[in-house]
């Protein structure tokens, strides 16, 4: 069955409407709660900074509609398919939510436990201050820490990542000088029996 042109620019607009509407669910709700779920998450508080994903996640909703939409009867048919979830690709593919989980349980569980201490410490500080515990100068500070620690983690994993992954010793390979040829050692003793 034909799609309407008009009806499916308009679910364009709606970050995984699109996607649903052309018959590619899983794609559709994954793009869309993704973005509810970051909209969320800056919304709370507790990241507002990750709230510059949104514009990125509308982008790909938006072309990725528009391009579905053009796609013609037959291979939209095998797209619907074979519908899987957008961010299978960055997972390699194969991976569903569940093996994803389990494979990243450490990381997930890791940034879970990052994010509420961060939400528990604002709460906390905020209190602090509402109640008059504490100064304002250091409620300005403690206001400020996570962001200063933060900044001081971009910044070490930035040096980390420049300086890369340092090879011992032993398996540093030697390389010939500009100009030297590897096999110089053979070309002056061709020239001594030559001579």
């Amino acid at each position: 069955m034909r799609k309407s042109r008009l009806f499916s620019l308009l679910c364009a607009f709606w970050p995984g409407a699109g996607e649903m509407y052309l018959g590619l669910m899983k794609r559709g709700i994954g793009i869309m709660t993704l973005f509810w779920l970051v909209f969320a998450i800056g919304a709370s508080g507790i990241f507002p900074w990750i709230i510059f994903i949104l514009p990125v996640l509308w982008f790909y909703s938006f072309f990725d509609t528009l391009t579905l939409r053009n796609l013609d009867y037959y291979a939209l048919t095998e797209l619907q398919e074979k519908d899987e979830y957008f961010f299978q690709d960055l997972l390699g593919g194969k991976f569903t939510l569940g093996d994803a989980v389990e494979k990243y349980h450490v990381l997930l569980g890791a940034g879970l436990i990052f994010a509420g201490v961060l939400s528990l410490y604002n709460r906390l500080v905020r209190w602090f201050w509402r109640s008059h515990l504490i100064p304002q100068w250091v409620y300005d500070f403690l206001d400020y820490l996570p962001s200063m620690v933060l900044s001081f983690a971009v910044i070490a994993l930035g040096v980390w990542l420049i300086r890369g992954k340092r090879m011992p010793a032993d398996k540093v390979e030697d390389y010939p000088q500009y100009g030297e040829r590897e096999d110089s050692g053979k070309e002056k003793s061709h020239d001594k029996r030559s001579a």
